[in-house]
């Protein structure tokens, strides 16, 4: 298949530049939205209104990295759309429901978060339900990684013994044996421990370099208290990937031999 060229770059570089930046940014909103319900509900526990301050500046960076990474969204479709037609309308005739789905699920997400973020004060005399407010962040997100996911490693991991019947039919909207292809479950498995780690370790860092410009040892004392905190949510969910790691290399290693080596 020939794409379509484009201006100066090639084709590739231009998929490669939106897909690659968009799962960076979408990456980092999952484990942001996960360490935001974490500091919450610590605050709420221990009454320490620091971690919720915490939480809520936490929450502001997700709120523009989402809105970054929609706009990242977009591009990586139209690009594939346009540069690679072929592969698009294949992916898209196969895939009709989850792309609807995973539509329906941003404009969920793009409620909930702007809900949870800009009503944190007037919901403060109904904490607990403004916690599970925010909590339902980190499972939408995953749900919305696990529909994308599947596209993802079916790419990888196509499995066109088990699928062949299914292509050949031509199903439209909805082809299962090309959704849970053989890869789909360890990648949704290491990509949601992944992502929690690596927002939490982003706000850490974030906390360890303000540690070192503030001067104000009120202030100082609130940035290493929410730096142990997201550090410690980052490092027990860093600890699982080396065990999820072997496995997703074992599928991969018996359906995508070539990748693996």
């Amino acid at each position: 298949m020939t794409p379509i060229e484009f201006p100066f770059i090639s084709a590739k570089a231009v998929i490669g530049f939106f897909g690659l930046t968009h799962v960076a940014v979408g990456s980092l909103a999952i484990g942001i939205a996960f360490f935001v319900t974490v500091a919450q509900v610590v605050a709420y526990r221990t009454g320490d209104r620091r971690y919720d301050l915490m939480a809520k500046r936490a929450q502001l960076i997700n709120v523009c990295i989402y809105n970054i990474g929609t706009i990242l969204a977009i591009g990586l479709i139209f690009s594939l759309s346009g540069l690679f037609p072929q592969f698009w309308s294949q992916i898209f005739v196969h895939m009709f429901w989850p792309l609807i789905v995973e539509e329906w699920l941003f404009f969920l997400l793009a409620t909930t978060i702007t809900f949870h973020y800009f009503f944190w004060e007037h919901m403060w005399g109904h904490k607990k339900l403004h916690i599970l407010l925010g909590s339902m962040l980190t499972p939408l997100f995953l749900l919305q990684v696990y529909l994308i996911n599947a596209m993802g490693s079916f790419m990888l991991t196509p499995g066109f013994r088990e699928a062949e019947v299914s292509l050949r039919t031509g199903i439209l909207g909805w082809d299962p044996q090309m959704f849970y292809n053989p890869s789909m479950l360890m990648l949704n498995v290491h990509r949601a421990f992944a992502n929690v780690a690596y927002g939490s370790f982003v706000i850490a860092a974030i906390c360890g370099g303000m540690l070192y410009i503030t001067s104000r040892e009120k202030m100082k004392g609130y940035y290493e208290d929410g730096g142990r905190l997201a550090f410690a949510t980052g490092f027990m969910a860093f600890l699982s990937l080396p065990i999820i790691g072997y496995f997703y290399a074992h599928v991969l290693r018996g359906h995508a031999n070539e990748a693996y080596v």
